[in-house]
């Protein structure tokens, strides 16, 4: 099974370096050179279009890219590279807005703590937790403290923001970091366990 989705993940890297190419060679055919910089400025111009919008304007503007250079790639005819893009970023805008806005409304759902396979001795799962977050590095140990001490409702909501963009991330991505850990800390306890 792991193959498989190795595979496939391969493909879409392959399928993305073609569009990149595609792309570089619509935007300049005869100078490699030059086409690089025209990327670049096209880059900087989706970015700023969407920085009016959206906190991670350089994300919607490589998404923009990739979504444009895979267009080419499928064959798609396109008169003007530029106003595609700029028709492209406004639906990536689109996406991010709604997905942030899903965000801020399921911070109103509390999330369920970590469950660990079921073991009466609630002292031996603490010291055991305890043990697993010392081994994170200071910084990761430090984004949980603060991730979970905030009060619910729309004050935690505004916390997690702000933690996002200290971390230069965005909230779903944070989110996504913040799962993972707990995942890690979780079996981590339930190897202690099992040692024991």
């Amino acid at each position: 099974m792991s193959n498989s989705s190795s595979d496939s993940s391969d493909n879409q890297t392959d399928r993305s370096e073609e569009a990149l190419a595609g792309l570089w060679c619509r935007l300049c055919p005869e100078d490699h050179d030059e086409a690089g910089r025209r990327y670049i400025k096209l880059h900087q111009k989706l970015a700023a279009m969407a920085r009016i919008q959206i906190r991670d304007s350089a994300s919607a503007a490589d998404i923009t890219l990739d979504r444009l250079g895979k267009r080419i790639l499928d064959g798609v005819e396109i008169v003007s590279i530029e106003a595609y893009a700029v028709g492209i970023l406004r639906l990536v805008v689109f996406e991010i807005k709604r997905s942030e806005d899903h965000e801020v409304s399921s911070e109103k759902l509390e999330y369920e703590p970590i469950v660990i396979d079921e073991n009466p001795d609630e002292e031996l799962r603490t010291t055991l937790m305890k043990r697993c977050i010392q081994q994170l590095p200071i910084h990761e140990q430090e984004l949980l403290k603060i991730y979970y001490a905030e009060p619910s409702g729309r004050a935690r909501s505004k916390r997690r923001s702000q933690l996002a963009k200290r971390n230069d991330r965005t909230v779903a991505a944070l989110r996504i970091h913040v799962t993972r850990l707990r995942r890690g800390l979780k079996d981590c306890v339930n190897e202690l366990m099992k040692r024991i």
